[in-house]
């Protein structure tokens, strides 16, 4: 089950990466959010993490499990959990609107998915 969480998951993160990187405000305007000047440069950095955490999934997807892959799953279900903390305080705040719930729904999937698949020890 790991496998393929974490190789769709990778698949995701790469294809979020190439987006963020290539037309930032294509993703985000389904949020109600248009990305300028030092918020796209900003969108650009996200990309470089999205992409650094496709590699690390893609490469760990036929790992035994082992304290490496549990702290692997762990850290990228933290950074998504925080993202999508940040998106509802975002929705909250009125900075973004309904769109961001699509995100915030598949980060919490993601994120509980890579939780309980990576500490799996069969």
């Amino acid at each position: 089950m790991f496998r393929s969480v974490a190789t769709l998951s990778a698949m995701l993160f790469s294809v979020l990466a190439v987006a963020f990187f290539a037309v930032p405000n294509v993703v985000t305007a389904a949020w109600g959010l248009m990305l300028a000047g030092d918020a796209a440069f900003m969108g650009q950095r996200l990309a470089a993490a999205f992409a650094g955490f496709a590699v690390m999934l893609f490469l760990v997807r036929d790992a035994p499990p082992s304290p490496a892959r549990r702290a692997l799953a762990s850290g990228v279900a933290t950074a998504l959990l925080l993202v999508a903390g940040v998106g509802v305080l975002g929705m909250a705040q009125g900075v973004v609107g309904g769109g961001i719930l699509l995100a915030i729904a598949v980060e919490l999937v993601i994120a509980m998915a890579l939780i309980l698949t990576g500490r799996a020890t069969v």
